[in-house]
């Protein structure tokens, strides 16, 4: 295939991101959208279950963190940080319902530093804590 799974599943969130937030007027910042987060949203697929440094990686794209950071916000609407968890709770709720692993192992294997943090995560995003989600899940 041309792309790979993951790099059209995010192409996915990021057209569903633009059609429930439109744009008001586009302006250079947005025509530059693919170039810049193309990289980034690659990346978080990619190593969504490591440490990542939300900052260095910015810099990496060679425009300030501020900058990207910004862009970021405004044409995504939720920070680096947001949209990198939802990749983190999107691969923990599939391992969740289709694995039998403690959840203290998923949470490593997602990228979260430890269970407390998916537990957090999780409930503050589906208001149930991840054994609730298990326990439904498993009928």
């Amino acid at each position: 295939t041309l792309f790979s799974e993951e790099c059209l599943e995010s192409y996915k969130k990021i057209l569903f991101l633009r059609i429930m937030y439109p744009l008001q007027q586009p302006d250079d910042d947005f025509l530059k959208l693919p170039s810049h987060f193309d990289f980034i949203i690659s990346y978080f697929n990619e190593h969504y279950n490591e440490k990542i440094d939300i900052q260095n990686l910015f810099l990496k794209t060679g425009y300030s963190y501020s900058h990207i950071r910004h862009l970021f916000k405004e044409h995504f609407h939720v920070s680096a940080k947001q949209y990198l968890t939802q990749i983190r709770l999107e691969h923990a709720k599939d391992l969740i319902t289709n694995s039998d692993l403690p959840l203290r192992e998923i949470a490593l294997k997602c990228g979260f530093e430890n269970q407390s943090v998916l537990n957090a995560a999780f409930k503050k995003e589906y208001l149930k804590t991840p054994l609730e989600y298990r326990l439904e899940q498993k009928g």
